[in-house]
């Protein structure tokens, strides 16, 4: 993904950091949220004919690159189906409910008659 640049990223965070008495992993989480804020909104904008779930942006991150001077936006999990052993998707079935199993372990006495 393309990295988007904020110049002055660094001195920004100390600046803010010194001026507040802030620790600058504090600056940099709240900048991360802004950044995850201001994307949402704009994807709002950019889309106005697509319906967003309330959950839909929780599946971004912000990382931010300091030494660069920018930040990524990441998706760090997509919603999907659940699917079937055939990878067909399972209408309606709940997110924590699980598939039944394709292939039954062996039995414990499975090697017992080997003979070496």
């Amino acid at each position: 993904m393309t990295l988007v640049s904020l110049p002055g990223l660094r001195a920004t965070i100390d600046e803010i950091s010194q001026r507040y008495n802030l620790p600058g992993s504090s600056v940099e989480e709240a900048l991360r949220e802004a950044l995850i804020k201001g994307y949402e909104k704009f994807r709002r904008s950019k889309d106005r004919n697509e319906e967003f779930s309330e959950e839909y942006f929780e599946n971004f991150n912000v990382q931010l690159d300091i030494e660069e001077e920018g930040f990524q936006i990441l998706v760090i999990r997509q919603p999907r189906a659940p699917v079937n052993h055939f990878g067909e998707a399972v209408p309606g079935a709940a997110e924590d409910e699980g598939l039944p199993a394709v292939v039954q372990p062996p039995a414990l006495n499975h090697f017992t008659d080997l003979v070496c």
